[in-house]
């Protein structure tokens, strides 16, 4: 009974560590959800972002498409607007192709960089036989480009980060000339970061979510753990309280039965010393007779000593049969307290496989605490993790911003030049209109003098030169005359 209370105790404390666990486990688990609804969100805004640059760039300016050089071209962050100041629009030109705006692959030529500049052909990635395109062209800092652009050698030129452009024979760009492809080139960088951040994001959220998964099916394993101590508990606590029952129930039966055999004992032992004393006196009582004369007197106590016998062994017989009463009592208390035993024997095996269970419950209590403290540490290190992530997103977003806001400008000032354009396209056309009017007047004069110098040909049989020199002889005879 001693090992089963004890049993029942280490279950019950077994089963208490067992709730504190699963407690600890929820509370990892509800930390893990809202890390990773976090982690959930940030996908989401990287997402929306990646979005946004790309109809950024579907609806940017100028008729650019999939075989343009600009969508084949890859530059280091921060050298976009350089990039943009030495190639301008013709970023945008196809590859190949009939277009009237392209790019035809050339062999490689060694025109050198300027000068402690960097070379703009190191940041920028091009296709095969483009490589013309950046030769010669260095990356500068602003108060520098001005000064050197004298010393320049045919071909080369200077940049800055910022976007001016200062060219060998002269040419010069100030910043923000290119705004559009800069912000076009600085939204597909973004866009290529936004890519390698998204997969990444990805796949720490895809192993975060396995490790929650993880944790909710431990905590559910620890849960079902549970449950099954308290129905052991519940059911070994109702079996010991049966078992204390009826073992309180055997030791009463078991004393009574114990008081009964003594009482019976003593009882047979007074009639036993009754019995040998009846004996005696029957003995004595026979010998007088038999010494004695036979009297009625004598033969009355002879009849009343038979019969006092008679009763003593009738007590005697009573008393013997409820010895043997009490014998079988006793047989069957010592059967009840063998059968004890044997349950206690079963109680003693069944709280060493308990103990094992324990020991059991324990090793993975501790395997699943090891799991729960490693998962604790994850949402802090989750959070270090997107804590850089967030920062670069505002710093994305503020760029992005930028970006949008240059690209608005960008886009402003390519439709007022592009009206401007159409303005002189128009003015041009005019022009030539006026022009095409002016030439076929001077073309129908031509004809009509040619027609006329015919005509006074055939009638006066003279030409315009001798009538012109005629006449300038007839008015110098006349004033000649006049004088």
């Amino acid at each position: 009974m001693a090992g089963a209370t004890t049993l029942l105790f280490d279950l019950q404390t077994g089963l208490e560590n067992a709730r504190t666990i699963v407690a600890s486990a929820a509370q990892a688990d509800a930390a893990g959800r809202g890390v990773m609804e976090d982690a959930s969100a940030l996908l989401k805004k990287l997402g929306a972002e990646q979005q946004g640059l790309e109809a950024a760039l579907r609806s940017g300016p100028g008729p650019a498409s999939e075989q343009s050089l600009l969508s084949e071209i890859t530059v280091e962050a921060g050298f976009e607007a350089a990039l943009a100041a030495a190639l301008g629009e013709d970023l945008r030109a196809s590859r190949g192709g009939q277009s009237r705006h392209r790019w035809i692959s050339l062999p490689v030529t060694e025109l050198p960089v300027p000068e402690t500049s960097i070379s703009l052909s190191d940041q920028v990635e091009l296709p095969a036989g483009l490589s013309r395109a950046v030769q010669g062209i260095g990356v500068v800092p602003p108060q520098e480009a001005a000064r050197r652009q004298a010393t320049l050698l045919p071909g080369q030129s200077l940049v800055t980060r910022e976007g001016a452009l200062f060219r060998w024979d002269g040419l010069v760009r100030e910043p923000g000339h290119s705004q559009a492809q800069t912000a076009q080139l600085t939204q597909m960088n973004r866009l290529k970061v936004l890519e390698s951040e998204i997969g990444e994001s990805e796949r720490r959220l895809a192993t975060f979510q396995a490790e929650c998964l993880a944790t909710r099916t431990a905590v559910g394993e620890a849960n079902a753990a549970v449950k099954s101590l308290e129905q052991q508990v519940a059911s070994a606590d109702q079996v010991l309280r049966h078992a204390r029952q009826a073992l309180a129930d055997a030791e009463a039966r078991h004393d009574t039965a114990e008081r009964q055999r003594s009482n019976a004992a003593d009882l047979a032992s007074q009639a036993g010393r009754t019995a040998a004393e009846a004996e005696n006196e029957l003995e004595g009582a026979t010998a007088l007779h038999a010494a004695l004369p036979d009297t009625a007197e004598l033969d009355a106590a002879l009849v009343e000593a038979k019969q006092a016998l008679g009763e003593a062994r009738r007590d005697f017989a009573l008393q013997s049969s409820k010895v043997i009463a009490l014998q079988r009592d006793g047989d069957t208390t010592a059967g009840r307290m063998a059968a004890i035993a044997s349950e206690r024997q079963a109680w003693t095996a069944r709280d060493q496989r308990r103990v094992n269970q324990i020991e059991a419950l324990e090793e993975r209590q501790k395997s699943t605490q090891a799991r729960i403290d490693l998962l604790a540490e994850r949402p802090a290190s989750i959070a270090a993790e997107i804590a850089p992530l967030l920062d670069r997103l505002a710093d994305a977003e503020r760029e992005c911003r930028l970006a949008s806001d240059a690209l608005v400008r960008a886009t402003s000032e390519l439709s007022d030049r592009r009206r401007l354009l159409r303005a002189a396209d128009d003015a041009l056309a005019h022009a030539r209109e006026a022009r095409g009017r002016a030439e076929a007047g001077v073309e129908s004069t031509r004809a009509g003098a040619q027609e006329a110098r015919r005509a006074l040909e055939e009638r006066r049989e003279t030409t315009p030169e001798l009538l012109k020199n005629g006449t300038a002889e007839n008015a110098n005879a006349s004033r000649e005359t006049l004088i």
